[in-house]
């Protein structure tokens, strides 16, 4: 949460991992108990840094002060150069909205405003505000912010999701403890990936969680093994 702000709500996804897929046999009073724990360690983990922060600003900030212009970035940052930033091709109509939504920044300077903003424009240009929306999601995974290299990243994030949902997908028919620690691990991973939708759609918000799409890997050679077997099985005659 100190080194990076997105992970604020964390420890509330962490409580509910723990509620949601804690082993059938622990009570529900435990669980409830372990997951208030998990939001209370982390609330002592941050506390002195926002008391220090309050006691020279008298402002509560959590966690980061530049919500509101990540947030207001993350909506125009195809249509608005900057020197570092390759264009890239995008439908007129997102180029349109996005531009209009950089025309009312004066009125972005709060998360609220973002919103406010956000919703008028949307109001006026439905079909180019569901594509931007399909934009920032796919572009969570690959997204780069100088955009060099983002196709064979592209490529590469692909195969990388194709394996992870091959091996969740076995993990998951295992039932037991494999789906559960394959559900907290996808739980996880929505969290990060609704927070770097939230923002500017980076791969580089997403890279703490592409770790646990790791873990279900070896679901990929186990049903390979299986679908082996049942092929050797269906080859050998009855007589043999």
């Amino acid at each position: 949460m100190l080194i990076r702000p997105a992970a604020l709500g964390l420890s509330i996804v962490m409580a509910l991992l723990v509620l949601l897929f804690a082993a059938r046999a622990t009570a529900l009073r435990t669980r409830l108990l372990y997951g208030a724990l998990v939001v209370l360690g982390s609330i002592l983990v941050v506390l002195p840094w926002e008391a220090a922060v309050y006691a020279r600003t008298s402002a509560i900030i959590p966690l980061s002060s530049g919500g509101p212009a990540t947030i207001y970035d993350g909506l125009t940052f195809l249509a608005v150069p900057k020197d570092y930033r390759r264009e890239v091709a995008i439908p007129e109509d997102v180029a349109d909205l996005m531009w209009a939504i950089h025309e009312r920044r004066a009125e972005a300077t709060t998360t609220g405003g973002v919103f406010t903003v956000l919703a008028d424009e949307a109001r006026v240009a439905p079909a180019a505000f569901i594509k931007l929306m399909l934009i920032k999601l796919a572009r969570s995974w690959y997204g780069i912010d100088s955009r060099v290299m983002e196709r064979p990243t592209l490529l590469i994030q692909i195969v990388y999701l194709l394996l992870a949902t091959w091996g969740t997908l076995y993990c998951v028919r295992q039932g037991g403890a494999a789906r559960r620690l394959i559900g907290g691990n996808w739980l996880i991973v929505f969290y990060f990936w609704a927070m770097t939708f939230t923002v500017i759609p980076l791969l580089r918000y997403m890279t703490p969680v592409m770790g646990l799409l790791m873990l279900p890997l070896p679901g990929v050679y186990y049903s390979l093994i299986a679908w082996r077997q049942k092929r050797v099985i269906g080859t050998v005659s009855p007589d043999y």
